[in-house]
């Protein structure tokens, strides 16, 4: 019953053409600030994202700043102490949350959409956007937590690896180090240099607001439009751009461990990319049971258990990253069938039936996207933070079945290259 509601769904939008498999409205508030929204009344809810161009990459000399600024929103206002904040919050069976990650730093709000629960906490969301108390003692204890996090990330093998990686990757460039600095940095930040940063980067320019949940688009621009008003209008800060070429390099890490994780990776210019054909040769190479890696280096040697690639993007460019765990003893044999999974994507293409299997896959799946309001959301952000366009989705299963196998075959010769990307292993010998 669930597969042919999802093919219906799929089959139904695709075959309205001019209607939209998302529904999108998209404004500017007076202050300047890019709003998107969907109206859904799959809850009682309402769901809004904030989110700044305040990412790590933002942070200069000061490492870690632009997560302390961040977090701290959240602990206290100039009106309430970090717990009657938080004791507010929950009275209301509400969330405010904050995240923060390279590129963006965001503050997300959960309510239940009646004025007994919505208005209320919209003025502790504005406080905290607009008047964060920003106290000393809260800021040492959220140093201290910090301190922690770094300690257990130099502890986590994964965690490690994937640090490690983020600083080969990106080496000397603002995107380098880890989103909540080093101890050193750490240490060294003080309540002027947060009061700083946040004044530079919490603006209305420098901001886009997403909501999804079940109110009227007019109720939707009112809270757009008195959100961040009490912020500076301040100006558009675009992230660093990445020119550098990747530094090719082979980086072990040894670690007290039984397995091994390895890592393959490149980066490359996003501009001129097709979305479509990364994709689908991403999906082929390590997505599921009947991808290469899973053939090549899980189902036939039976040197790993959950193989992977993903293509993500960090501010110009896309990144392919290729990872697996095996056990140190393995570590060469699973990396020869990596590279066999990769040089036959490159140099025979993907399978015709595979081929097939994945464009059905992918286009069948689309709805799955949109199951949620913090799905709808997360699509939301997606295509603002890629600059896609806003009816991106309604001719994906179209976009995904013109990509042929020789364009999948090409995109593979020329981004899977394991002499011209970074190979970081960590774990034994």
């Amino acid at each position: 019953m669930k597969k042919f509601y999802l093919s219906s769904f799929f089959l139904l939008a695709s075959s309205l053409g001019h209607a939209s498999i998302l529904s999108i409205k998209h404004w500017q508030t007076s202050g300047g600030t890019p709003v998107y929204y969907t109206d859904s009344n799959a809850a009682p809810m309402l769901n809004i994202v904030v989110q700044f161009n305040a990412g790590s990459a933002f942070d200069k000399q000061n490492p870690g700043v632009s997560a302390l600024s961040n977090t701290l929103l959240t602990k206290g206002t100039e009106k309430l102490s970090n717990q009657a904040f938080s004791d507010a919050v929950d009275s209301l069976g509400s969330s405010i949350e904050t995240s923060s990650d390279k590129e963006r730093a965001i503050i997300a709000l959960q309510s239940l959409k009646q004025a007994r629960y919505l208005s209320p906490t919209l003025t502790l969301f504005k406080q905290a956007l607009s008047s964060p108390a920003f106290r000393q003692t809260d800021i040492e204890i959220t140093k201290q937590q910090f301190l922690a996090s770094y300690a257990m990330i130099q502890q986590q093998a994964e965690s490690k690896a994937a640090l490690d990686l983020s600083t080969a990757l990106f080496k000397g460039t603002p995107y380098a180090h880890d989103e909540i600095g080093t101890p050193a940095s750490i240490k060294r930040i003080t309540q002027q240099n947060i009061r700083t940063f946040y004044t530079q980067h919490y603006t209305q320019k420098n901001a886009a607001i997403f909501m999804v949940g079940d109110i009227s688009e007019n109720q939707a621009k009112t809270i757009s439009n008195t959100l961040l008003s009490a912020l500076p209008k301040g100006k558009h800060l675009a992230p660093a751009k990445l020119t550098a070429p990747l530094q090719a390099r082979l980086i072990h890490s040894a670690f007290d461990s039984n397995q091994t994780y390895i890592y393959l990776a490149t980066r490359f210019d996003s501009k001129d990319q097709n979305r479509y054909t990364l994709q689908l040769a991403n999906y082929l190479l390590g997505q599921g049971p009947n991808s290469l890696l899973f053939e090549l280096v899980r189902g036939k040697e039976g040197l790993t258990y959950t193989p992977s690639s993903t293509v993500d993007q960090t501010a110009n460019q896309l990144i392919w990253i290729i990872n697996l765990q095996t056990a140190n003893v393995t570590t060469q044999a699973a990396l020869r069938q990596t590279k066999k999974a990769m040089q036959q994507l490159a140099s025979k293409g993907p399978d015709p039936r595979a081929l097939a299997a994945a464009k059905q896959f992918l286009s069948r799946s689309l709805p799955l996207r949109f199951t949620s309001n913090g799905k709808i959301l997360n699509t939301q952000v997606y295509l603002y933070n890629h600059a896609l366009p806003l009816n991106y989705f309604d001719h994906y299963a179209d976009n995904i079945n013109k990509v042929t196998a020789n364009d999948i075959q090409a995109v593979a010769a020329r981004y899977l290259n394991p002499k011209k990307m970074v190979l970081l292993t960590l774990g034994g010998q």
